[in-house]
């Protein structure tokens, strides 16, 4: 005995159960929630990158000033002559 085989044709769609419907509409939500969420880290991290470059400078700069009063601070001392 032959079991019957079903024949789908591929031209006609098939409907879409409710629950399709719902994950599919959620999964296009969430990937455009999830490209607007890499978007935002990728600027925050630009963000975070220039601050860390302003606070080196700073640091250096801080240094600098500390070394030049250290020199302007401590007495001077002229050999006699």
């Amino acid at each position: 005995m032959d079991t019957p085989k079903l024949h789908i044709d591929p031209r006609v769609p098939v409907p879409k159960s409710n629950l399709e419907s719902i994950m599919e509409r959620f999964l296009v939500s969430q990937t455009k929630t999830n490209e607007a969420l890499g978007e935002s880290v990728s600027q925050l991290n630009f963000k975070f990158k220039t601050m860390t470059t302003h606070q080196k400078i700073l640091e250096n700069q801080i240094a600098q000033i500390a070394q030049q009063v250290c020199h302007l601070s401590s007495p001077q001392r002229h050999l006699p002559g």
